[in-house]
């Protein structure tokens, strides 16, 4: 837990500054236990002051795509120099059901309780501003948890900064169109026109997200992300089953409900029998 911050910033790059000093408890802390490890990172040039103690797990924190970070920390209980087994982990958390991403993960053992640092980070334009990610952290000591906790942070910007919002915008579009036309009715929806329906419904869901979450309107690791993918999964199938579009419906002659050859029925002539 002793380099934990720095795995933050370094890992992440996105900088949620959760580093260890000892310090009194506070009613404000990024961690859980307060007090249990507090840190500070201080952004060079303009930028936000974190300390952890005075920092509301609510709080979103708004960083600089280009920057170099100053931070400290210390582990709070274990005696410096005395050596333990220590073990954590550092990942961006995703929607309910879909995990996180590691951004780091360390074990073996360590004597040290102070550490500090200086990291410089040059975030690529791929990685949207404006889009609130959650790091979460775990540290363990002698294989029992000794603190974790979490920081939203947010680079500053727009969703046009970055080109996945197009890819967004673009695959809703193709998507929902294909979708759409997934539900015109053929003589009815098989087994086949329900699955494709569920798969197009998913991909809208997975672009409409996406696009949602660029704009701002929802965090990263928001559970109605969750929702949203199930509700264009169920609610595909059953549109491409449904078909209520009207279509083309071929009769028992061919296509159209027309006579032999499709066209306009023909009257039928009586012959007087001789």
């Amino acid at each position: 837990m002793a380099r934990r911050l720095g795995r933050w910033l370094a890992g992440a790059a996105l900088g949620a500054a959760v580093a260890l000093v000892p310090a009194v408890p506070a009613q404000a802390d990024l961690i859980d236990p307060p007090g249990a490890c507090v840190g500070t990172a201080v952004w060079q040039g303009g930028g936000p002051n974190i300390v952890s103690t005075e920092r509301n797990p609510d709080d979103v924190i708004e960083i600089p795509r280009k920057a170099t970070v100053n931070w400290t920390g210390h582990v709070v209980g274990p005696q410096a120099g005395t050596e333990r087994a220590i073990d954590g982990e550092v990942f961006i958390d995703l929607p309910p059901l879909l995990g996180g991403i590691t951004i780091d993960r360390w074990n073996g053992r360590a004597s040290n309780v102070d550490k500090s640092g200086v990291y410089g980070y040059d975030l690529p334009s791929i990685i949207p501003a404006g889009v609130v990610f959650t790091v979460v952290g775990e540290h363990a000591e002698n294989d029992k948890v000794h603190c974790d906790g979490e920081a939203d942070v947010m680079i500053k910007g727009g969703p046009f900064e970055s080109p996945l919002i197009w890819v967004a915008l673009v695959g809703l579009l193709l998507t929902g169109v294909a979708t759409a036309l997934a539900g015109r009715s053929d003589g009815g929806g098989g087994i086949g026109r329900m699955i494709l329906g569920a798969l197009l419904g998913l991909l809208v869901a997975v672009f409409g997200s996406l696009t949602l979450i660029l704009f701002g309107v929802l965090p990263l690791a928001s559970p109605v992300v969750t929702v949203l993918l199930a509700l264009g999964l169920v609610l595909g199938g059953v549109w491409g089953k449904w078909a209520p579009l009207g279509g083309g419906a071929a009769g028992p002659d061919g296509p159209g409900t027309g006579g032999p050859a499709g066209g306009p029925d023909q009257p039928t002539v009586q012959v007087p029998a001789a």
